[in-house]
């Protein structure tokens, strides 16, 4: 079980992910994506991030499978929403990205369409 520390610790190791992606390093945000789903394994934001540095690198395939372990829950943050929004794009799945949206309507119970 995590640390009480956890929830604190959690952006900063996707902060860190970020950055790298964001100065163009791949293999330092696959690293430092692979640390943070270590460390915390059910982070869906954590999850979605490297899916996404494994697409980027090539690994299409890897990054697919741990998308559609994400969408097994209902996902209805924006920012994970939007990293799958960003696989699914570069990988030519535009109807996953529908089905994303979709789901996350129907399971968000702030939704106006649920109201």
């Amino acid at each position: 079980m995590a640390s009480p520390k956890a929830p604190r610790a959690l952006p900063h190791h996707i902060k860190a992910v970020q950055e790298a992606l964001d100065q163009g390093n791949v293999k330092l945000s696959l690293r430092r994506s692979e640390q943070l789903v270590e460390r915390y394994p059910q982070s869906n934001q954590g999850r979605a991030l490297r899916a996404l540095t494994l697409e980027l690198s090539g690994s299409r395939e890897e990054a697919l499978l741990l998308l559609h372990e994400v969408q097994r829950e209902r996902i209805v943050d924006p920012m994970v929403l939007g990293l799958l929004r960003d696989v699914y794009v570069r990988a030519g799945m535009l109807n996953e990205v529908s089905t994303s949206y979709e789901a996350a309507v129907e399971g968000d119970p702030e939704s106006e369409r649920n109201a």
